[in-house]
């Protein structure tokens, strides 16, 4: 693409949501961009005809590696409101894409995107769940900081950007900021390496397991591509956030209640 960033046409996808407010900061004020903050208007169809008019694509919300998820001012009827069947347009697209897990999403759809997350810690609940006990001020800090640092560089070229917000979004005192650095890549470089590292984690769990439980245990991880919970710590946890036996596969509650307790 031979225009200089600034003058990318530029869509944004943000559907109104107080939890993610925050990212309003990377697109506030900006030239060039139109932005969707209530979807409701659209089906699948006629957003992906939308995405055509355009250079550059940012996909900000709460997600999963699935997609970037629906909410009350999404798209009637579907949990996503861009899943997988994107792929072919974003693929023609710059893509900045901020909300959890969105690097496992690019990676399992073979996105590319000059700016994107991993996981990333924006709610106390979430800081929770990775055992990091953080205050309501700390989070607003962390998430006002990033915000504000990729909309300063959202225009610059995409190695400088990430480069400047990794160096200015820092502190002294904040577990979440520090971890949360730890999740921001470019160029697509970093989905794949970490969907590698949850893989061998998982693994060397199940390894511990005997048949048929061990194949089982590995076959499902490669149906369901990417898990979105925390890494695993001993056995018990790749358990519990590896099998996902209610929805992904045919095994029922019981099968894993059987092995859950088996491995405990």
């Amino acid at each position: 693409m031979n225009l200089s960033h600034s003058n990318l046409k530029t869509l944004v996808i943000h559907l109104d949501d107080p939890s993610t407010y925050f990212l309003h900061k990377i697109y506030e004020r900006k030239e060039n961009m139109d932005v969707i903050n209530n979807a409701s208007k659209f089906t699948t169809e006629t957003l992906k005809e939308k995405m055509k008019e355009y250079d550059r694509i940012l996909l900000l919300g709460h997600g999963c590696p699935d997609g970037l998820f629906n909410n009350r001012n999404g798209i009637e009827g579907v949990h996503f409101v861009v899943d997988g069947t994107f792929s072919e347009i974003l693929s023609k697209k710059d893509v900045v894409a901020v909300f959890c897990n969105a690097d496992l999403f690019l990676a399992k759809f073979k996105i590319k995107a000059s700016f994107y997350s991993g996981m990333f810690i924006s709610e106390v609940s979430e800081a929770r769940g990775y055992d990091i006990f953080a205050s309501e001020g700390e989070i607003e800090f962390s998430n006002y900081l990033f915000s504000s640092l990729l909309g300063l560089t959202l225009n610059m070229d995409p190695v400088e950007r990430i480069d400047l917000v990794k160096e200015s979004y820092v502190s002294e005192t904040s577990l979440v900021i520090d971890v949360n650095r730890n999740w921001l890549y470019s160029e697509n470089t970093g989905g794949n390496t970490r969907l590698k590292k949850l893989k061998q984690i998982y693994f060397s769990f199940y390894d511990q397991m005997d048949e048929p439980e061990k194949t089982k245990a590995k076959i499902r991880f490669d149906i369901v591509h990417a898990i979105s919970y925390p890494e695993p710590r001993k056995i018990s946890d790749a358990i519990m956030s590896g099998f996902l036996w209610n929805k992904f596969t045919n095994e029922g509650f019981e099968y894993w209640k059987k092995v859950s307790d088996k491995y405990a």
